[in-house]
């Protein structure tokens, strides 16, 4: 059996909660380039959406939760859909709402990227937002991020795609823009 599978399986099993979330993105909802030369970059204009499944820690007054599972984003600009990570430091000020920094990060299949033909991309998110109990064993969440999807060879210089195989033409900056979030989280 694969160990990343066992793994994921064993993951599932200890899990005390799932959110399922959803959102848009847009430039206008802020995100500007934070990486420096990125001659290509575009903002997406789209609708994205993910289920993760979690395992919350509580650290006194903070609580760490892990998420894992599927993701998809669509737009008429492409699409992404794939598996992401979910990192959340929760701030306990009460007991119905609790302030929360979240990162995100994924690898998924790419399609439709004007001017690429590049099948995959990676994505990450950084942001900030806030979890509302709204009876016991229920809370909706709501955030902003900032996110990127790429292939990954934004980040690696000319010398090293030419080493790897890669062309100028295969690099694609990607999407960058600011995108809110809304879900439903579930513990059980």
């Amino acid at each position: 059996m694969n160990r990343s599978f066992l793994f994921f399986i064993l993951f599932l099993s200890s899990c005390s909660a799932v959110q399922i979330e959803g959102g848009f993105a847009s430039p206008e909802l802020g995100g500007q380039s934070f990486i420096k030369d990125t001659e290509n970059l575009h903002h997406l204009h789209g609708g994205m959406g993910a289920v993760h499944a979690i395992k919350e820690f509580d650290i006194g007054p903070v609580g760490v939760d892990i998420g894992l599972g599927p993701m998809f984003w669509g737009s008429h600009q492409g699409t992404v859909y794939g598996g992401e990570g979910m990192a959340r430091i929760r701030f306990k000020v009460s007991d119905f709402f609790q302030p929360y920094i979240v990162g995100t990060a994924g690898m998924g299949f790419a399609s439709g990227w004007e001017g690429s033909d590049v099948d995959y991309s990676y994505t990450s998110g950084l942001g900030f937002g806030g979890l509302l109990k709204v009876k016991e064993g229920v809370s909706l969440t709501a955030d902003w991020r900032w996110s990127h999807h790429s292939n990954g060879m934004t980040f690696l210089s000319d010398s090293w795609r030419d080493f790897i195989g890669q062309t100028k033409a295969t690099r694609n900056d990607g999407y960058q823009n600011g995108a809110v979030f809304v879900g439903i989280q579930v513990d059980f």
